[in-house]
């Protein structure tokens, strides 16, 4: 199993955790997708990236979550200074994705 079929589990266990609504795993495939195209991923935890999609995506919905939140209904350790550094990266591709949408229109 690659990389991202691993987070999409694991974002659907942790929706599931948490008790999000189906959006939630929709908009988290959604950014997963854009972060896929700019390798986001790539070296990085794939539990730090979880919790990452989990909280930004939840945020881009309008969902109030914090960080300890998303960490708690993982299972295993993950360091919140990787989070945090995932979600601005996971924000920026975001903000390139929606501008260069915004462009084509």
């Amino acid at each position: 199993m690659d990389q991202s079929d691993q987070l999409f589990l694991l974002i659907d266990q942790m929706s599931n955790q948490i008790d999000f609504d189906s959006g939630f795993k929709v908009e988290a495939n959604h950014v997963l997708n854009v972060a896929n195209a700019e390798d986001i991923p790539k070296g990085r935890s794939t539990e730090a990236m979880a919790c990452a999609l989990a909280f930004y995506a939840s945020r881009r919905l309008g969902v109030s979550i914090t960080y300890q939140e998303v960490i708690d209904a993982y299972p295993s350790e993950v360091d919140r200074k990787d989070i945090r550094r995932i979600v601005h990266a996971l924000h920026e591709a975001m903000m390139r994705y929606e501008e260069q949408e915004t462009s084509e229109e």
